[in-house]
């Protein structure tokens, strides 16, 4: 199942999960919508098939919320148990990191989740534990250069656009900055600036407004 927002590699973890585990003689099910679907029994065995396709298809096609179990573990416990659950996938960010650590720790009061717990980390934003790379950041590092460089030429076409500076990257990224960062590398011969601007603050529409975290000139 995944847990948090939505990245690139979602669906393409799901597929070689899936027929890696079917290969292998396992049986597997897809949990719909996190946490919320697998309490309300939103889940459908997964055959070969079903996944053909996923590898180059963003998104997550089995859906993903930021629900975390908190006082539901007793009802997942159940659907564990009703289900024959031997092993839990979880595929998402920071959340996904918490539901297994909630789980993992519910096992005293909770037997069902004494099975494999597995995160696989993926969140364009970089920003968790136990891994240099997640899943979905090379693809947001690619899809950020590319709107940089467009940017870039409408920038050098036209001069009435941004005449102080070649470009404007104005990135919503919680509080890590690593896409932006990384994206920006590249770029640093065209004098393009690089804000930080938190989401509260861009959704009024200020100028800008924010800290301004690095000036890569």
């Amino acid at each position: 199942m995944h847990i948090g927002a939505p990245a690139c590699g979602m669906n393409a973890a799901v597929r070689s999960f899936v027929r890696n585990c079917i290969y292998r003689g396992d049986t597997v099910l897809g949990i719909h919508d996190g946490v919320e679907g697998f309490i309300s029994g939103n889940i459908v065995k997964m055959d070969w098939s079903d996944v053909t396709g996923w590898v180059a298809q963003g998104g997550a096609f089995l859906g993903t919320k930021r629900t975390l179990p908190g006082d539901k573990k007793g009802e997942m416990a159940a659907r564990i148990k009703e289900l024959n659950i031997q092993g839990l996938l979880i595929i998402g960010g920071f959340e996904a990191y918490q539901t297994g650590l909630e789980l993992y720790e519910a096992r005293g009061q909770f037997p069902e989740f004494c099975i494999p717990l597995v995160v696989i980390p993926s969140t364009i934003s970089n920003n968790v534990p136990g891994t240099d790379f997640s899943l979905g950041t090379d693809t947001a590092l690619n899809e950020i250069t590319e709107i940089c460089d467009r940017i870039r030429q409408s920038a050098q076409t036209d001069r009435r656009i941004l005449p102080s500076l070649e470009g404007v990257v104005a990135e919503i990224d919680g509080s890590s900055g690593t896409p932006g960062s990384f994206a920006r590398m590249p770029l640093r011969k065209d004098r393009q600036a690089l804000f930080r601007v938190q989401s509260e603050e861009y959704s009024s529409w200020k100028p800008w407004a924010g800290t301004v975290v690095t000036w890569l000139l």
